[in-house]
């Protein structure tokens, strides 16, 4: 048996393709070479790729969260604590500003001297108090705002004046009443 699978062996050694068979052999481990050479390529770039679009996109974004803590730091909104303690009036309005007075601040309009509304701290009996002597049509809370604020819409039977906003900012004890 032995002596059969050398024979064997023998005439497989002995077999080899033709010229045009190696040839065309040759050309097929070129060509799966040079495939495969041009797949690694277009990996690598492909993965370099994502590596460049996800550090963009998180510079970007970290670029966008800088200038948005920017723009939304407010030194006056430190918290409850200093909105009733220490309360800092800042106004945008060209035609409107706010002067100092023992109860409060008065607010103005610039060329006036009539006054156009008032701020004063109350406490919750004093809040009441006010609530229950007007005559007041709506309640509402409003939201987004750093401490807690209800407006209350007063029906005021006046000639220049046919409704007065009452803003009570605060909680607890004290309140910080805006009447405009």
């Amino acid at each position: 048996m032995n002596k059969f699978s050398d024979e064997q062996w023998e005439l497989l050694k002995k077999l080899t393709p033709g010229e045009c068979e190696r040839d065309r052999m040759r050309l097929k481990i070129r060509s799966s070479i040079r495939t495969i050479k041009a797949q690694k390529k277009k990996e690598r770039t492909f993965d370099l790729k994502n590596v460049v679009f996800t550090s963009l996109f998180l510079l970007l974004s970290a670029g966008l969260l800088f200038q948005v803590q920017n723009y939304d730091q407010h030194e006056d909104r430190s918290g409850q604590s200093h909105a009733v303690n220490e309360f800092s009036l800042k106004w945008d309005l060209e035609t409107i500003y706010s002067e100092r007075s023992p109860d409060g601040y008065e607010f103005y309009k610039k060329g006036e001297s009539e006054k156009v509304g008032f701020a004063e701290f109350v406490n919750d009996r004093k809040k009441k108090e006010i609530i229950s002597s007007k005559a007041m049509n709506v309640e509402k809370e409003l939201q987004n705002f750093p401490y807690p604020t209800t407006l209350y819409i007063e029906h005021v039977k006046m000639m220049d004046v046919s409704l007065r906003y009452h803003f009570f900012c605060g909680s607890g004890q004290e309140y910080f009443i805006f009447q405009l």
